[in-house]
């Protein structure tokens, strides 16, 4: 199953709407408890955010779009301000989110790279760091495509009940 949130305005009496994806269908709840009930029912944290998000970005280091990489961010920083970026300080992915946050670093974003431990944890150092990056209390992950790294931090974000945006 794969699902994903995304919080868009919507007019001037309610601050946001909140859209899960769940296996191809869009659910838009326009009330902020409704929408928590709903997400707790299918495993998810209820989180509920005021204007400002904590995001997580993974990907792999082999990804090279920097356009959509820079398109997905500006498009959910435009909707609600990331106030913490968080990925893992890799090539590709990662390095081209780090990019878009010192870009937009103006605004008061904080960066936050979680390195990868190889020669102290060997093979575990990156779902080590996939899980310090959760400790950081996301209320997003944005996955690019990669390969079992990313799908480890995807598996992490969602035993975790973090909504994750898997983007193609």
């Amino acid at each position: 199953m794969t699902t994903t949130i995304e919080f868009r305005r919507w007019n001037g009496r309610r601050k946001y709407v909140f859209c899960f994806w769940e296996d191809g269908e869009l659910k838009i709840f326009k009330d902020a408890e409704v929408a928590g009930r709903w997400a707790e029912r299918q495993g998810f944290k209820a989180t509920f955010v005021d204007g400002e998000i904590k995001v997580i970005v993974c990907g792999g280091r082999e990804y090279q779009d920097r356009e959509r990489v820079f398109s997905v961010l500006d498009s959910i920083h435009a909707e609600t301000p990331i106030t913490v970026l968080i990925q893992g300080g890799a090539r590709g992915a990662d390095d081209m989110a780090f990019q878009w946050g010192l870009r937009s670093k103006g605004s008061g974003m904080e960066l936050i790279t979680v390195h990868a431990e190889w020669k102290k944890h060997g093979r575990r150092a990156g779902p080590i760091r996939n899980a310090q990056m959760l400790e950081e209390n996301p209320h997003l992950v944005v996955a690019f495509p990669g390969g079992r790294g990313t799908a480890d931090m995807v598996r992490q974000a969602k035993a975790a009940g973090v909504p994750v945006m898997e983007v193609e």
